[in-house]
């Protein structure tokens, strides 16, 4: 049975259509088809595919049945059928969704890690629902739900949109429930970047503490390096006073000149601590103060100590402007060794107690 192309908008239009010289399905989204025969007669059909099959359910002849109403009778029956198909159950669109969409767009694991877990939190509430019954108020709430929290609520928003323009473009939804959403028609505050910088005494009091999660976040400072990053070493990533990252945010590896007071923090002990639970232990401690703050205050340090903006980013493995990164091919790695020494006599002489 061969299905038509071209869709007709209104009941008028599909009035207006000439008659069907064979048997056709004209696909009107989400699912419903019109079944027109060469004898005149024209059926709303809902077609699911489970199991490896097609199976149609008829939900009226048009013109007794309208458009409208046959959008809605097709409605109930993705409603109904909901337990039964696995890609209009939130939580199996999620699934696929993250293997067809994050798994390739998302350049690291620990971003496609973090972006999934980000987006099955926001919409927990609704992950047992009927992905065709999501309304836009379901998923506003949610997102306003984290208004306290502004920027993982704008991020959240960004991945929910990601998840509906998919599924619709899927066919799994007949319209994006979040087409026109912004963050800021919901009223949530912008992204506000932290400038959090730890002082004298709390790099002091961080160097007097002997658990696991202190040498890591030690490690971690004197690398200038994100902490999931720190958390990742392995032995064999080290080749004399080299560390290699394989995998880092940017996508590319990373090549971290060890000075003696890093090395001298090798190798991390075990069992290392999970990322999640040691920012969760570390909120618990009283801290005001986040891990990655202390990448922020390495850079700042490093700054302080005149080492040039470039080199600080060199050491953050941030990536440098487009032209830049093809026309200037130069291996920054003794810059990166000298900035990495500057952060390390710094906090010698604050650890002294010099100011």
């Amino acid at each position: 049975m061969k299905t038509a192309s071209k869709t007709p908008r209104t009941d008028a239009a599909i009035a207006k259509l000439p008659p069907a010289s064979h048997e056709m399905l004209m696909p009107f989204g989400g699912s419903l088809y019109l079944k027109r025969r060469p004898n005149g007669r024209q059926t709303w059909v809902l077609r699911t595919r489970m199991g490896g099959t097609w199976q149609v359910r008829q939900l009226g002849d048009w013109p007794t049945v309208g458009l409208h109403l046959a959008r809605q009778r097709a409605q109930d029956g993705r409603i109904e059928l909901a337990p039964t198909l696995p890609d209009n159950n939130v939580s199996h669109a999620l699934a696929t969704f993250k293997r067809e969409y994050i798994a390739t767009r998302y350049r690291t694991e620990g971003a496609r890690k973090e972006s999934g877990a980000m987006l099955d939190r926001a919409l927990a509430g609704v992950a047992g629902r009927n992905l065709s019954s999501l309304r836009r108020l379901d998923l506003t709430t949610a997102v306003q739900a984290l208004a306290d929290r502004p920027n993982t609520a704008s991020k959240s928003l960004a991945l929910m949109k990601q998840f509906t323009g998919w599924a619709t473009a899927r066919g799994l939804l007949d319209v994006d429930p979040l087409g026109g959403v912004t963050a800021g028609r919901l009223g949530l505050q912008s992204y506000a970047p932290r400038e959090r910088v730890l002082g004298a005494a709390e790099l002091r009091a961080l160097w007097q503490r002997t658990d696991p999660d202190a040498h890591a976040l030690r490690f971690g400072f004197l690398t200038a390096c994100r902490i999931g990053e720190a958390l990742q070493w392995v032995p064999d990533q080290v080749a004399g006073d080299i560390w290699t990252i394989p995998e880092t945010k940017s996508g590319r590896p990373h090549t971290v000149p060890l000075t003696p007071e890093a090395a001298a923090l090798l190798p991390l002990p075990n069992p290392r601590p999970v990322y999640v639970s040691l920012a969760q232990r570390l909120k618990r401690s009283g801290a005001t103060w986040t891990a990655h703050d202390l990448r922020r205050t390495a850079a700042t340090m490093m700054r302080e100590a005149g080492v040039p903006v470039h080199d600080v980013e060199a050491v953050l493995n941030h990536a440098p402007p487009r032209l830049v990164r093809v026309y200037q091919r130069h291996d920054p790695l003794a810059a990166k060794a000298a900035a990495l020494a500057a952060l390390a006599e710094r906090l010698d002489e604050i650890l002294r107690g010099e100011p």
